[in-house]
């Protein structure tokens, strides 16, 4: 019997999605996009938030990236 490894691609991974997501986000924000300047306390609760949905993604992950 063979050992095969269970496993998942990349892009079926929601903690990938949500985390490519942030980067453009933030990427756009650098930029100037739509003219959004967030207060500094609404900037650290994104941070937060966007900390808290990872772990809470990576928690209910059962399988590991395999490929892409």
């Amino acid at each position: 019997m063979a050992n095969k490894k269970k496993g998942k691609s990349l892009l079926e991974s929601k903690t990938f999605w949500f985390n490519l997501l942030a980067v453009i986000v933030a990427v756009a924000t650098l930029f100037g996009f739509g003219e959004f300047k967030p207060d500094v306390k609404v900037a650290e609760g994104i941070t937060l938030l966007a900390g808290i949905v990872n772990v809470l993604l990576r928690l209910r992950t059962a399988q590991p990236i395999t490929r892409i």
